[in-house]
């Protein structure tokens, strides 16, 4: 009879062991998931936004060197920009 008591009670403490190890797997797993999908999407909105304002100075600059004809400048826009490192 103390056999049985002692195996039942190892054997509910294992299962809510087992239990609340699997439920904490799952909400960690799960926090992960989305904290990774969340931060993949702002780091992309950010890297779009820094590409539009690398855009928009690019074509101001361009703009105006053309408005006043100045193929030098044009030029030296251009060799700037294509020694830059991104």
């Amino acid at each position: 009879m103390i056999k049985f008591i002692n195996y039942f009670r190892q054997s509910l403490v294992l299962k809510l062991i087992i239990i609340a190890g699997a439920t904490l797997l799952i909400s960690i797993s799960t926090l992960v998931y989305f904290s990774t999908k969340h931060h993949k999407q702002k780091v992309m909105k950010e890297i779009m936004a820094s590409a539009d304002r690398l855009g928009n100075t690019i074509r101001l600059g361009t703009h105006y060197a053309m408005m006043l004809d100045s193929n030098d400048d044009i030029n030296q826009i251009i060799n700037n920009i294509a020694k830059q490192k991104e």
